[in-house]
């Protein structure tokens, strides 16, 4: 409703400066001409910024943060979507305990625990290194909500490299996701009670 009123007002402004202009140019009253012209241009100007703001701030998705364990050195998170996605969170702990919560169209639903090593771990960063996982933007995101969002974190060192892809991330993110699911999923899984 602000916007077609905002843009009514743009339009009623044009055409008051158009019959002014070509009434003014009758009058050859010339300065006061440019002088509503310009102000004419301002509102104008104010007008299209304020409904380009409206516009993006009903447009723009806001993507909740991943909150994981401080010790994590790996994780993956897969969110919820208007469909049968598989809903789950996994993290590779310092001590390489892997923690796993699924909680939708997965086959393990709950909390389960199992031992990674260090080799998994090298692994998983020599295969990150491949796909360029570090040389990644830290967000794919669309216009769109009601895809899964899958997150991704994974920390050499001191560098920590966390990634959102909700939308069009590119195939080598997707590599490093399928690898990440695949390395662990053949773990001795303890379920949690």
């Amino acid at each position: 409703m602000r916007q077609l009123i905002l843009i009514i007002s743009l339009i009623l402004l044009v055409g008051f400066s158009c019959k002014n202009k070509q009434k003014t140019a009758e009058a050859s009253n010339k300065p006061a001409l440019a002088e509503l012209s310009e102000k004419a241009k301002e509102e104008s100007e104010k007008v299209q910024d304020e409904v380009k703001e409206d516009v993006k701030e009903e447009t723009s998705i806001q993507i909740a943060k991943w909150i994981y364990p401080e010790n994590t050195i790996a994780g993956i998170k897969r969110t919820y979507c208007f469909g049968k996605c598989q809903v789950y969170e996994m993290v590779l702990l310092d001590d390489y305990t892997l923690m796993y919560t699924g909680e939708a169209n997965v086959d393990k639903i709950g909390s389960y625990v199992a031992q990674a090593s260090e080799e998994d771990f090298n692994k998983l960063i020599s295969f990150a290194n491949e796909v360029g996982y570090f040389e990644l933007k830290d967000e794919y995101v669309g216009e769109v909500s009601d895809l899964p969002t899958t997150y991704t974190t994974l920390k050499v060192g001191n560098q920590r490299k966390s990634i959102v892809n909700l939308f069009m991330g590119p195939e080598e993110l997707g590599q490093f996701e399928k690898y990440f699911d695949q390395l662990f999923a053949n773990k001795d899984w303890q379920k949690v009670e």
